[in-house]
């Protein structure tokens, strides 16, 4: 179904935005809101789950976690955090994890709860 294609599609992004390089060309084509979208919303927990991996890939990176943050993705995560699902909560948490690293976006992090 619907749900098991959005499922692999987040873990197939998930896989890529491992890799830094990727990470541009993703922000370029807008990949980002559909993956915001689909760690709130997505079909089911894996799907979450596989979102939240992706967007804690990304927010790995410094150049893009002022975008992570400005693009919505921080409450999603904070939200995800009190899920039932054990993989979403640990990519939800390694996601903030990642985007606490700077001061900036730590005084976010903090506010968001």
């Amino acid at each position: 179904g619907d749900s098991e294609v959005e499922r692999h599609a987040c873990c197939c992004i998930a896989n890529l935005v491992e890799m830094v390089d990727i990470h541009a060309r993703l922000l370029e084509e807008r990949g980002l809101p559909p993956l915001i979208a689909m760690s709130v919303s997505g079909g089911d927990l894996n799907c979450k789950g596989e979102a939240s991996r992706a967007i804690a890939n990304l927010a790995s990176n410094a150049d893009v976690q002022q975008i992570l943050l400005r693009e919505g993705a921080l409450p999603p995560m904070v939200e995800a955090l009190q899920k039932d699902e054990v993989n979403c909560q640990r990519f939800a948490a390694l996601g903030i994890a990642n985007l606490a690293t700077t001061v900036s976006s730590q005084v976010k992090v903090v506010q968001a709860g």
